[in-house]
């Protein structure tokens, strides 16, 4: 269908009315409190993995162009990370305004941990009706509590499950690990490095990474007329 009216989407670091202050996607990170979502509280903030809060503004400038090009007459959109990073927060805000405190990294004591197995490391993530599995998987003992039943006891019990875990883990390799997670069902995963990645079955078969003449780069998740769009422009 030919574009019959103008479209435009501007991206910037923050909204509008604050553009005369400087900022860069780290402080944009900080304001927005996405670095106080993971790590330690003991240790400095941790900035999100890789660069998740440029990837999520360039998908919602994409949605906004893609909304755009379907409305008659066109029209402009703007788009800046400090609103993106309050949206990727939402809970944490929606949490402070109900409660009046706002949720912190909890290192040690979150529900979900990264713990190290005899390979390397896996993220124990599990759901409410996964912590049967998830015991069977430790097969420890004191696990059995049928306090810890409770999703608020666990919660408050948290560095005593992750240092039992993290003990239970040390005899299991990440693909052992992940072949119980599999069969059970339960959203468990192994970090791997960025050369293991390359090699992953699943990223080999969707085409995730593609060659560039900077390394290997992730494509968009996004598909243009039905073919993929590559990393840089083009179709994949």
């Amino acid at each position: 269908m030919p574009i019959q009216a103008p479209v435009s989407v501007r991206l910037s670091l923050l909204p509008d009315p604050a553009e005369d202050r400087s900022a860069t996607a780290l402080t944009v990170m900080a304001s927005t409190g996405l670095m106080d979502a993971i790590g330690d509280p003991a240790r400095a903030p941790l900035r999100l993995p890789g660069a998740q809060l440029d990837l999520a503004a360039g998908l919602s400038a994409y949605t906004a162009m893609a909304a755009l090009l379907l409305k008659p007459g066109g029209g402009a959109a703007h788009v800046s990370l400090g609103d993106v990073g309050h949206w990727l927060n939402w809970k944490n805000i929606v949490m402070a305004q109900l409660t009046g405190t706002a949720p912190s990294r909890s290192g040690r004591a979150a529900e979900w941990q990264t713990l190290r197995c005899k390979d390397g490391w896996i993220a124990l993530v599990y759901r409410e009706n996964d912590w049967p599995a998830v015991k069977r998987l430790l097969n420890d003992p004191e696990m059995e509590d049928p306090a810890l039943n409770d999703r608020r006891e666990r919660r408050r019990r948290g560095a005593w499950i992750a240092a039992r875990a993290e003990a239970a883990l040390a005899g299991m390799t990440r693909a052992e690990v992940t072949d119980f997670a599999r069969r059970n069902r339960i959203p468990i995963g192994p970090v791997l490095s960025p050369e293991e990645l390359r090699r992953d079955r699943q990223f080999l078969a969707r085409g995730f990474l593609k060659d560039t003449p900077h390394g290997p780069m992730p494509r968009l998740p996004l598909l243009w007329n039905g073919a993929a769009t590559a990393p840089g422009g083009g179709m994949a």
